[in-house]
């Protein structure tokens, strides 16, 4: 079973800036709803695996950065 995870109001606000972002550039909506998809693909991972990364913390305590490819 999946961990759940929240995604805040600001953020899904966020998420559709970028697909429109995206559409702009590509005239593909299959490239953005790819990329979003991902992005979601990506949450579910950390919210299964809290622990997957790089731990920042010596910035932040319990900070951990996940590279994401070029894009």
């Amino acid at each position: 079973m999946s961990a759940p995870y929240e995604i805040s109001d600001l953020a899904r606000q966020d998420l559709g800036d970028i697909w429109d972002f995206i559409f702009r550039k590509t005239k593909s909506t299959d490239v953005a709803d790819n990329f979003i998809d991902y992005i979601f693909t990506l949450l579910q991972l950390v919210a299964d695996s809290p622990n997957i990364g790089v731990s920042k913390d010596h910035l932040i305590q319990d900070l951990r950065r996940f590279p994401y490819p070029s894009h």
